[in-house]
């Protein structure tokens, strides 16, 4: 006789993936208290821009205010429930005004003016406002939710906080545009394949090459962490050489991006440099100095290879300014300089 499988080792019934009612369920009780990611707060960055998010039936919008605030609301009117913001982003000066009956409000989502007013006799303004949705900004990113329930995003982020914050994430600034492929698929079908490392070598042999069997995954009660080592040995593919060029001479790295001095060494050693402001322009020459007084931040790490196509986005942070400067696009020669374009980037 052999001993029951335990239940953790079983995986979900078939049915529950397909099941309407089931999902109706999961709608109520988990989508609905669970934290839906919107935007950062860069993608917003002036008075009256806004994104807004279409989600089970629920439309939200998320603005900037005139007092610099970001504040989350229905996307309804009060008045008759006209949709007020049709498109996914935009600016919508310093009213929003819905297309319908033209009440309006501000940007703090106060009700500021309707016509006719007469015709509302008793109308309390004040009880006619927006009405707000559960926010909550970790790292630059906005969050949303529509019921209470469970833990903040904070909370939950907690035990990966010291690794996240050295990403300075809240700093961050588009550097392109999001696609999205909706997928015919059960949401959990996406959350079993994301907790599964068994088939990485099977069907990313990309990954196999960069992190050999050192891929790994570790489940917290409330985030997933996925992470991996890369190895020494030089990819047979060219795009996944770049991923590895950084961590020579580095006692840890990261694939997507990393924090650190420049090293131009093409057999890994590090170089200090120094960074010069050169013309009216603005023009950022780095060459090799006595020592790094910048902070570099590299969104992706092919800056270090000597190869045409090693032209990246750089970010340059001055140590009496906690504001990053976007160098944009350039290139580096293997002399060890690197020429940021002149106009795509301000102080």
């Amino acid at each position: 006789m052999t001993a029951p499988t335990p239940a953790d080792a079983l995986s979900l019934p078939s049915w529950i993936y397909q099941d309407p009612e089931f999902f109706a369920l999961e709608k109520q009780t988990i989508f609905r208290q669970a934290w839906q990611l919107v935007c950062h707060t860069s993608d917003i960055p002036n008075t009256g821009d806004y994104h807004s998010f279409e989600f089970m039936g629920e439309s939200v919008i998320v603005l900037r205010g005139e007092d610099g605030q970001i504040r989350s609301f229905h996307n309804a009117c009060r008045h008759r429930a006209s949709r007020l913001l049709d498109d996914p982003k935009g600016h919508c000066g310093r009213r929003i005004t819905c297309p319908y009956h033209a009440w309006t409000y501000g940007l703090d989502g106060r009700l500021v003016a309707i016509p006719q007013r007469e015709a509302f006799k008793g109308l309390d303004f004040g009880r006619h406002g927006l009405v707000p949705v559960e926010q909550e900004i970790f790292l630059g990113f906005i969050f949303v939710r529509f019921e209470p329930g469970l833990p903040s995003v904070k909370e939950m982020a907690a035990p990966y906080a010291d690794e996240l914050a050295a990403y300075r994430m809240e700093e961050l600034v588009p550097q392109g545009r999001v696609t999205f492929r909706p997928r015919n698929v059960n949401w959990k079908n996406v959350a079993d394949n994301y907790s599964d490392g068994l088939h990485i070598t099977v069907a990313h042999p990309g990954l196999t090459r960069l992190f050999g069997r050192g891929y790994g995954i570790e489940a917290k009660p409330w985030i997933d962490k996925m992470w991996g080592a890369l190895r020494d040995v030089p990819s047979s593919n060219w795009s996944e050489r770049l991923y590895q060029s950084p961590c020579r001479g580095w006692n840890t790295c990261q694939t997507i991006g990393f924090v650190g001095a420049l090293n131009f060494g093409s057999d890994g050693r590090q170089l200090p440099t120094t960074v010069h402001w050169v013309g009216t322009k603005h023009t950022v020459t780095l060459t090799h100095g006595q020592s790094a007084h910048w902070r570099f931040s590299f969104v992706q790490p092919s800056i270090l290879n000597c190869a045409p196509e090693a032209a990246t986005n750089m970010i340059l942070t001055p140590p009496n300014n906690t504001s990053p400067v976007l160098a944009g696009r350039g290139e580096k020669s293997c002399n060890g300089v690197f020429n940021a374009s002149p106009l795509e980037f301000g102080v």
